[in-house]
């Protein structure tokens, strides 16, 4: 009976070998955009207006009174 190996040395030997998953087909990034925004386009264009005005509003009131 061998002896089992101690440590990281040990460890890599026995840890079992694994396959590489298999590159996506083309490019994802423009299907990542559509699934992110597309339903909720509107929706992100009006949220973004309204941070806009919020921004705008804090600055007012943060403004001094000089």
């Amino acid at each position: 009976m061998q002896p089992r190996s101690v440590g990281s040395r040990g460890f890599l030997i026995e840890a079992p070998v694994r396959a590489t998953p298999p590159a996506p087909a083309g490019d994802t990034t423009a299907a990542i955009g559509r699934a992110l925004v597309g339903p909720f386009a509107v929706t992100l264009e009006l949220l973004g207006v309204l941070l806009v005005a919020a921004l705008l509003g804090a600055l007012y009131f943060a403004r001094s009174e000089e």
